[in-house]
């Protein structure tokens, strides 16, 4: 259930959308997501998806792409789809780790 799960996805099929938002651009030879200032103070970096969920096959993804670039991201799959008890759960499992 990452809104930035689906823009990875989207990134795959449609360079230019990733262009447009400008992380295509390099710094100092360095492409946006190898860019250390981007780790720097990241504490939590969460992904939440149901096996049953149309988008579990991008969430996998987006977190295989954070870890190769370095990220630590927490995925939690659980049972069920798209559905607003999971979103219930995930959201009693997530909001309490923002005040750590």
């Amino acid at each position: 259930m990452s809104r930035f799960g689906e823009e990875v996805h989207l990134v795959a099929e449609q360079p230019r959308w990733l262009e447009a938002r400008g992380l295509t651009k390099t710094y100092g030879g360095v492409r946006a997501l190898d860019n250390a200032s981007l780790k720097r103070g990241l504490k939590l970096l969460w992904f939440a998806t149901g096996r049953a969920d149309f988008l579990i096959e991008t969430s996998r993804s987006s977190v295989a792409l954070m870890k190769k670039h370095g990220f630590s991201p927490v995925f939690v799959e659980s049972e069920g789809g798209h559905t607003w008890l999971n979103w219930r759960d995930y959201l009693s499992e997530f909001a309490p780790q923002l005040f750590r």
